[in-house]
């Protein structure tokens, strides 16, 4: 049994180094004195899994988790554990090519997070993403992707619950009273997080956890 995390930041390792380095999880590291488990950790001891096959990335939107999995499903075998750590439904890829008008076979996927020149344009797309519509969709495509992997146990989840308050108290920031400024969640949480899926696992075998609520009119729209 392998386990597959497609996700953002919140399931990067805390100590994650390379071409994004996870600047605040290291910093939490060293305030701990150890490297943290995030809650894939305990779902590999806890189901004795062989491998953890991670594919997350800081910045990530839900495009690219999806199109990620599409490029490794066939890897996929009937026992293996899928992860879906969702990102918020208004973020989205865009071509880091976008500003040149030559073809850059090295161009890759930023996201609209990122720093941009044209800010104008995000700030509108990210708007028009806040809706119920795309909400919508992205129920058709956990759906979807469900149906794809009927033999597995898939969980599908974010940190973009809607909680501000409770996502306060879970943050390395909060642990280390503001010695590491980081707003991602610290290893309790992620401790919590894992007892939560282990749970409904028991009585499904595709749970969803903290998924979004359904957007509003009446709700302002979120920027990020």
């Amino acid at each position: 049994m392998n386990i597959y995390v497609f996700g953002d930041s919140f399931s990067v390792e805390f100590n994650l180094v390379g071409s994004i380095p996870n600047q605040g999880g290291m910093d939490y590291c060293d305030w701990k004195g150890y490297i943290p488990k995030k809650y894939y950790h305990h779902l590999k001891e806890h189901f004795g899994a062989e491998n953890i096959f991670n594919y997350s990335i800081t910045g990530n939107d839900n495009e690219n988790m999806f199109e990620k999995f599409t490029e490794v499903y066939k890897e996929i075998k009937d026992d293996d554990l899928i992860i879906f750590s969702w990102s918020n439904i208004n973020r989205f890829s865009i071509d880091t090519n976008i500003d040149y008008h030559v073809e850059d076979y090295n161009s890759y996927w930023g996201s609209s997070i990122s720093s941009h020149d044209d800010v104008d344009w995000v700030g509108k797309m990210t708007i028009n993403k806040s809706g119920s519509l795309y909400y919508n969709r992205m129920i058709c495509l956990i759906n979807f992707i469900n149906e794809i992997l009927k033999s597995n146990k898939v969980i599908h989840w974010t940190w973009d619950c809607n909680h501000k308050i409770e996502q306060d108290t879970r943050t390395i920031k909060f642990e280390t009273g503001g010695e590491v400024n980081d707003f991602h969640w610290n290893e309790d949480t992620h401790n919590k997080l894992y007892e939560d899926m282990v749970l409904k696992l028991k009585d499904d075998d595709k749970i969803s956890v903290n998924l979004w609520k359904r957007p509003s009119f009446r709700n302002k729209p979120r920027l990020f």
